[in-house]
């Protein structure tokens, strides 16, 4: 008997270390997150052809990945994606745009984070458009 009962305890035992509230019930979903600005100039008109850079505030370079991305499609610019998604954390992480060509300058900066799970990055503050100067 007392050999039943010290092996109902160590089953139990087992059973409730091995439910912690600390694993998350992560489910993530295939799609691909990737985000971009539009540049116009005061006018209205897309800006193209910008050199463009892309940091944190540790000074770490962003830069596209995949043959999915063109620099310039109608004065759209890559920010972020979710193959950076191991770069950031629940908590907002500032990124800085930077543009330039032949006298015109751009600057932007973005907060972007994940969810708890690293599923994909979220831009949580920042301009979808921006006016060049």
């Amino acid at each position: 008997m007392k050999k039943r009962i010290s092996s109902i305890i160590f089953i139990l035992s087992l059973v409730f270390l091995s439910c912690t509230t600390d694993v998350k019930d992560c489910l993530c979903s295939t799609e691909f997150r990737e985000y971009n600005i539009t540049i116009i100039d005061t006018s209205g008109t897309p800006v193209d052809s910008l050199l463009t850079r892309i940091t944190n505030s540790r000074g770490k370079e962003f830069t596209p990945h995949g043959s999915y991305y063109q620099q310039s499609l109608e004065g759209k610019y890559w920010i972020m994606d979710d193959s950076y998604k191991n770069e950031f954390t629940v908590r907002p992480t500032s990124i800085f745009f930077e543009g330039a060509k032949e006298g015109v300058t751009v600057e932007a900066a973005f907060l972007f984070n994940t969810d708890e799970c690293k599923c994909h990055v979220n831009k949580v503050a920042g301009l979808d458009t921006i006016v060049a100067q």
